[in-house]
């Protein structure tokens, strides 16, 4: 299976793996089926703090979200995320994350 490219399509994959559809998505979002579909489809970008929350809402599976948000977001900052990390670099990923996950 092709790895995701966006967002939009880790919330996408996360979700089908559940096997939710997008209106229980919606639901535990407090949001529209149709605001799923315009971020799955990524007619509009994920912010962080809103893949923050489609994480938590996905579970244990949605911290693959956040991970992959947070890894976005290093890189519009101009640090390279290798695919192998380097320990001290998941390590600020990490922390990262939970200073985020803490604050959302």
């Amino acid at each position: 299976m092709e790895q995701p490219h966006t967002i939009g399509q880790k919330i996408r994959t996360i979700r089908m793996g559940k096997g939710w559809t997008c209106s229980k998505l919606a639901k535990k979002l407090d949001c529209t089926r149709q605001y799923i579909h315009i971020l799955e489809n990524s007619y509009q970008d994920c912010s962080l703090e809103t893949s923050i929350k489609i994480g938590k809402a996905l579970g244990q599976e949605g911290m693959e979200l956040i991970s992959f948000a947070v890894k976005r977001k290093l890189a519009s900052h101009g640090i390279k995320v290798e695919e192998k990390e380097t320990v001290e670099l998941r390590q600020v990923r990490n922390e990262m994350t939970l200073k985020l996950i803490e604050g959302a």
